[in-house]
């Protein structure tokens, strides 16, 4: 909306108008029928913790092809003839590659010692079946009279840039009480900084 040369937008939900100084000569080309910009924009706040609010994002930044809208007002000879289309179809499903185990599988793998172990190493970099957002849960059961002085059960999930190097991790230890004495619960992080979320053990 245009008011004494000015640009307003009616449709702030702050309470306030926010104002734009237009160049003279740039509103003189708005009168024409041709657009000088665009403006695409939602709502979305990074440090919010609203799952929904977060997906839409990258939903948006993942699937809309700005740069068709951008030639279609600016540039119509490059999508002339050519239909929108997303950048990547909703039917889209991306191939699931499968390369071989690590030794550290194999080896846990044979061991009937070992109730559960997973790297990883099946799946490519930067594929891994988990998304950026997960809930885990397991339930541990231990016997009354546990030993005194026996290790815990430690859960851990890691990012390593090379073996025995874990650039981030995040690793649980539950242990049960013994001799009628209360269980301890440990967790040991670390994030890189910036953010650092979190690190050091509790």
């Amino acid at each position: 909306m245009f008011s004494n040369g000015y640009l307003t937008d009616p449709e702030s939900t702050l309470g306030r108008y926010p104002v734009y100084k237009i160049d003279p000569a740039m509103a003189e080309l708005c009168k024409k029928d041709k657009p000088q910009w665009i403006k695409i924009s939602w709502e979305y706040y990074p440090g919010s913790n609203d799952l929904v609010e977060k997906h839409q994002h990258e939903s948006i930044i993942t699937n809309i092809n700005f740069e068709y809208v951008y030639n279609f007002f600016f540039d119509p000879e490059k999508v002339k003839g050519q239909p929108y289309k997303p950048l990547r179809s909703p039917l889209y499903k991306e191939a699931v590659v499968v390369s071989e185990a690590s030794e550290a599988s194999k080896k846990t793998t044979a061991d009937k010692n070992v109730h559960f172990f997973e790297d990883f190493s099946t799946t490519a970099i930067g594929k891994k079946p988990m998304p950026q957002n997960f809930t885990l849960t397991y339930d541990l059961v231990a016997s009354q009279n546990f030993t005194w002085g026996a290790k815990g059960l430690t859960l851990q999930l890691s990012k390593e840039t090379s073996p025995g190097n874990a650039e981030s991790y995040l690793s649980l230890k539950l242990r049960p009480g013994f001799d009628g004495k209360d269980g301890e619960a440990t967790l040991e992080t670390k994030f890189p900084s910036p953010p650092g979320y979190s690190n050091g053990t509790k």
